[in-house]
């Protein structure tokens, strides 16, 4: 989980990466991003599940509010699935 706050003119990178390399594993993810004036924030999230991890239930949730009027947010979540039976998102 993260939780962030650029403010003037900051610019503030998240990654992450979460693999999933086992069946019926959980996962949820909690990302939080508040820009205000001139700042940028950029998240990139990546959950990959492997071709043997069935049941697998993962979750990643990106919320952003922009404060500023020339304030930017640029989020890129991604899933990466090889298996049958999971649930993503």
């Amino acid at each position: 989980n993260s939780l962030v706050l650029p403010v003037g003119k900051e610019i503030c990178d998240t990654r992450t990466y979460l693999e999933h390399n086992k069946g019926y594993c959980e996962s949820r993810q909690l990302h939080k991003t508040v820009v205000s004036d001139r700042g940028k924030a950029v998240f990139n999230g990546m959950i990959k599940v492997a071709k043997h991890a069935i049941k697998t239930d993962g979750q990643m949730t990106n919320h952003n509010l922009l404060l500023g009027k020339v304030a930017e947010v640029d989020t890129k979540p991604q899933l990466e699935i090889y298996a049958d039976d999971v649930k993503c998102s």
